[in-house]
């Protein structure tokens, strides 16, 4: 007797499902708001791991 070979019907591909944008996400890397630094210079940087969004102030 040989080896039963089963068949594993196709698995699907999970949809991806647009997040609605949440407000207080940053424009730019669109991290929450609440995870950017101010600096005493007036910028903002975010501190979300690996991100390197750095923001100037306007003036």
């Amino acid at each position: 007797m040989g080896k039963v070979i089963q068949f594993k019907p196709p698995r699907t591909q999970p949809k991806l499902v647009p997040r609605p944008p949440r407000t207080g996400d940053c424009d730019h890397c669109h991290h929450k708001m609440d995870v950017h630094i101010t600096h005493p210079d007036g910028s903002m940087s975010c501190a979300a791991r690996g991100c390197s969004c750095q923001l100037r102030p306007l003036n």
